[in-house]
This record gives structure tokens, sequence and C-alpha cells, in this order.
């Protein structure tokens, strides 16, 4: 059951990957990387873990998150 549920969530997080990926390769303009740091962050904050103890750093240079 446990294997079923970790193998269903992996693929639904694998298409919704690939259809950001598509989305945003679809002639769209590329990001500033104050918007791929707003979007990061957005994520992050939006992670149901992540709690006050955990210590997350994002940097971006151009356009490239790290």
């Amino acid at each position: 059951m446990k294997r079923n549920f970790l193998k269903l969530w992996g693929l639904t997080a694998m298409f919704a990957l690939a259809g950001v990926a598509g989305a945003a390769t679809a002639g769209s303009a590329p990001l500033t990387d104050s918007e791929v740091a707003a979007k990061a962050a957005h994520e992050i904050r939006m992670y149901p873990r992540y709690t006050i103890w955990d210590n997350i750093s994002v940097r971006v240079n151009d356009g490239n998150l790290s």
C-alpha cells in the first residue's frame, strides 16, 4: 500500500513538473532573478513540513537557483 502511494505520488510530481517546464518554455519571456527568488520563496513557504526551525537560504544568479 505504501509503495503504491509513493509510486502514485512520484508520478504525480513528475507530471506536474513536466507541465510547469512545458509552460515555462512556451514562448514566455525569461524570468528575472527577483521573480525566480520570489517564486522559490513562495514554494518554500507552501511546503507543509516547513517550520520555524528550518534554516533555508536561497540565492539566484543569472536565473540559476542555488
